[in-house]
């Protein structure tokens, strides 16, 4: 078994170097060796202490900042663009088992019992406007119980999430922001409950759901649209087994982005390349071309290219 020597940093509040998904899936192949002068860097999005390295680096975002290819040889991130540098891999797949989401769901008739409050939503995030506009406007026709730190009106913030989810017909479950690509644990944390999510945030959210499975905004176009959506399924259980009797996933059969074989053949692949600085192997050139690809909005665009020419 072939030995790698590898570090992490600038995850989250509480990311452990050492155990973690990525030191255990990659132990299953290799000889893995957390150390402080690896060969290989992890760095995701909290903090530049990456910078100090001088080795290969792979930047890792669940969030919705994309790769710089001036900071970071390869990435694992959100980008619908995949090739030799990147590889899509959404932040969900790190929240359970998607396997367990197939149909056959539990009945209907089970779930119902335990859904005993209308909507919820449960958030830390004060400047996702999107989602503070439409919490308020839901909030005129019934009550939603927000469980989070921002806007708790239940007493204080939720001590076990899954658990004060799984009461709920509805779960508002917006992304902080819209980005194609973009799909959190927001949307199928409330799946795994059997609550169903009001989802805002991936436009392509179709190449990893099936969105016949929950309320997507997208389809509707506007606050007041979905929100006469949701009053009607809350109004009338039949449309609202209907839907819940959906495949979370198109044709019942899990996505490929899902599939852990290909983060191992990925990683694989960028542990045994002889290219030992893909930042400079690669080039200016490959650089500007992968942000001509990706579809930005023209300032924030334009403000990248002038920055790498």
């Amino acid at each position: 078994m072939r030995t790698i020597k590898i570090d992490f940093c600038d995850f989250w509040q509480g990311f452990d170097r050492h155990q973690n998904y990525f030191t255990q899936l990659l132990s299953r192949y290799f000889q893995v060796v957390v150390c402080d002068d690896p060969d290989f860097l992890f760095f995701s999005t909290s903090g530049i202490k990456h910078k100090g390295y001088n080795c290969i680096k792979i930047y890792y975002t669940g969030e919705s900042f994309p790769p710089n290819y001036i900071d970071c040889d390869y990435s694992v991130s959100f980008e619908l663009i995949e090739n030799h540098r990147n590889l899509r891999y959404p932040l969900y797949i790190l929240y359970g088992d998607m396997h367990s989401l197939l149909s056959p769901k539990k009945p209907y008739a089970e779930v119902r019992k335990q859904h005993t409050k209308f909507c919820n939503m449960v958030v830390s995030n004060a400047r996702a406007t999107k989602r503070i506009d439409f919490f308020h406007k839901l909030s005129q026709y019934k009550q939603v119980d927000s469980g989070g730190r921002y806007l708790n009106n239940i007493g204080g913030p939720i001590e076990n999430k899954m658990e004060f989810i799984s009461q709920y017909k509805f779960s508002i479950a917006f992304e902080n922001k819209s980005q194609d690509g973009y799909t959190t644990e927001k949307l199928v944390e409330p799946m795994f409950c059997g609550s169903m999510p009001i989802y805002w945030g991936n436009k392509k959210v179709a190449l990893d759901f099936n969105p016949a499975s929950f309320i997507n905004w997208d389809d509707y176009g506007s606050d007041e649209a979905v929100i006469e959506r949701i009053i009607e399924l809350d109004q009338n259980d039949d449309l609202y087994e209907e839907v819940y009797n959906q495949p979370y996933f198109t044709g019942n059969e899990v996505n490929r982005y899902c599939n852990e074989d290909r983060l191992v053949e990925f990683l694989s692949g960028i542990f045994s390349s002889r290219i030992r600085n893909a930042r400079y192997y690669y080039g200016r050139t490959a650089t500007i071309e992968y942000y001509k690809a990706r579809v930005f909005a023209g300032g924030v665009k334009n403000k990248i290219l002038s920055i790498l020419r």
